[in-house]
Order: structure tokens, then C-alpha cells, then sequence
């Protein structure tokens, strides 16, 4: 009888074990998977912001050959006056030493 008590409060304090470990497994595996969706949130996040890091760069990139190509049509359109200018200032000069030499 005392070996039939002793047995069975043993097999009940293994059940008892068993019944934590599973649980305790459970947890963490639990705490595994949350482990490793929270590491994926982050690489995500990492990739998106690097990945807006990028965009930003190109951008800045692009605005910066728009500014140096609006600056060169500028500079282009300057020189064109400026030579359109002097041309008519050379017209300007052989008209009026044209009407000096009639005039002699």
C-alpha cells in the first residue's frame, strides 16, 4: 500500500513536470517566434529606410543636375545677348563709318 502511494505521487509529480516543461516549451517557442518577427520587423525597416535613403540621395541627385542645366541655359542664354549685343554695336560702328566715309 505505502508503495502503491509512493508510486503514484511520483507519477503525478512527473505528470505535473511534464505538463510545466510542455508549457514552458511552448513558451518559448513562443518567445522565439516573437524574437524573430520582431528581428524581421526591424530588417524591414532597415530596407525601407535605406531604401528612402536612396530615393532621397536620387533625388537631391536629380535636382541638383536640373539646377546645373537650368544654370548652363542661363549662361548660354547670357552669352547669346551679350553677343547679340556686340554685334549690333560692330553694325552700329561700320554704319557709322560708312555715313563718315560718304560723308568726306
Amino acid at each position: 500500500g505505502v508503495a502503491m502511494i509512493f508510486f503514484r505521487t511520483f507519477q503525478i509529480a512527473t505528470e505535473v513536470d511534464l505538463e510545466a516543461d510542455d508549457s514552458s516549451r511552448a513558451l518559448s517557442e513562443s518567445e522565439i517566434l516573437d524574437e524573430e518577427r520582431e528581428q524581421m520587423l526591424r530588417e524591414r525597416a532597415e530596407r525601407q529606410k535605406r531604401r528612402e535613403e536612396i530615393s532621397e540621395k536620387k533625388r537631391k541627385d536629380e535636382e541638383g543636375l536640373l539646377l546645373a542645366a537650368k544654370k548652363r541655359a542661363k549662361d548660354r542664354a547670357v552669352r547669346k545677348r551679350e553677343q547679340k549685343e556686340e554685334e549690333m554695336r560692330l553694325s552700329k560702328d561700320l554704319i557709322r563709318e560708312a555715313k563718315a566715309r560718304h560723308e568726306e
